[in-house]
């Protein structure tokens, strides 16, 4: 277990135009007679990880763990080709800086070891977070490599100049920093990013944004808004659980109706039984849908699953769809146990 440089703390939510609009008017309150310019960027779905490079070298990465210890995953980290070994950070005159990111997985490669998986009789995993946060903690770094792991690092939370050295020009502003970072080989989101002076351009630009997020080729749950300016976002400060110069914009869940008509039992390779519904196609987040794992006998004795049931399937996010709920009040009687 590692100390952060910077805690990594959590980001605060907002769901709709009203939300956003609320965290502008305290956002500009604060800020007082300034203007504030926004830096909207995607909020990728996977595993956060804490980057320190020193002198140049990657010397430590370590998973989120409570926000301030994590847990060291350098040798795996090592393993992910899209993260640099090394970059030109001396010649900047930057001796040490901490960078935050989120490990991803492609989504073809998450199917390909999802389908691997069913093949040797094990269950699929849920979503691309948890394999990645799976994927960090494995003891073998050569098993890491197999897994196709990828990376997004999107803030520079902390850094250290050369004595002497003067600030590159681009550190004052979140969009120029990883624009500065991506120059120097980085995996960042430079250009993903949008630069926004009015909370309604970065309102329409969520629901674009959102719109396509099925083409995009890493699961994204959302976006996130960040005040642009570095002085400014160090005057808005923190609350103890969260910034108050960024904030999350959540997508809806990714929901449909459909008829649950049969249950099958797959056995696994040790033996677990693992009840999976047929369902009648149905289209979700770019995908048709017609088999939904149930997962355990448990799960459907708590949700009171029954054949013939109209089921609400959700794919929030998660390449795998399950069952939120059978829609009780469409029951004719004649639907039947599992």
């Amino acid at each position: 277990t590692v100390s952060h440089l910077v805690p990594m703390l959590s980001l605060d939510n907002t769901y709709n135009a009203d939300d956003l609009t609320d965290w502008d008017r305290k956002c500009r309150e604060l800020a007082g007679s300034e203007e504030v310019e926004y830096c909207v960027e995607p909020k990728y779905d996977g595993a956060s990880i804490s980057l320190i490079y020193d002198n140049g070298s990657l010397a430590r990465g370590a998973t989120r763990g409570d926000g301030v210890m994590g847990e060291e995953v350098t040798a795996n980290i090592r393993q992910i080709k899209a993260i640099p070994l090394s970059a030109g950070l001396m010649a900047q005159g930057v001796i040490q800086v901490e960078i935050r990111g989120e490990i991803v997985i492609h989504k073809k490669v998450f199917e390909a070891y999802n389908a691997k998986r069913i093949a040797e009789g094990l269950s699929p995993l849920a979503n691309p977070r948890n394999a990645a946060s799976g994927t960090l903690r494995i003891l073998d770094p050569m098993e890491v490599k197999k897994r196709g792991l990828n990376a997004i690092l999107y803030q520079i939370s902390d850094y250290t100049l050369a004595t002497g050295a003067e600030r590159p020009k681009e550190l004052a502003t979140h969009y120029g920093s990883l624009q500065w970072l991506y120059n120097l080989g980085f995996p960042t989101p430079a250009r993903e990013m949008k630069v926004f002076k009015h909370i309604d351009d970065v309102i329409a630009y969520c629901h674009t944004f959102e719109e396509q997020r099925d083409s995009l080729p890493f699961e994204v749950d959302g976006l996130v808004i960040k005040v642009n300016d570095f002085a400014m976002q160090d005057r808005l400060g923190m609350t103890s659980h969260h910034p108050r110069w960024a904030v999350a914009y959540k997508f809806k869940a990714r929901q449909a109706t459909s008829k649950l008509r049969r249950v099958e039992f797959q056995v696994g390779r040790v033996g677990a039984i693992t009840p999976v519904a047929k369902i009648d196609p149905v289209h979700i987040g770019g995908v048709t849908v017609t088999s939904v794992s149930l997962f355990n006998e448990d799960v459907v004795r708590e949700k009171d699953l029954r054949i013939g049931d109209t089921v609400l399937v959700e794919r929030a996010g998660d390449v795998i769809p399950y069952i939120v709920k059978p829609l009780t009040e469409l029951r004719n009687g004649e639907e039947e146990e599992i």
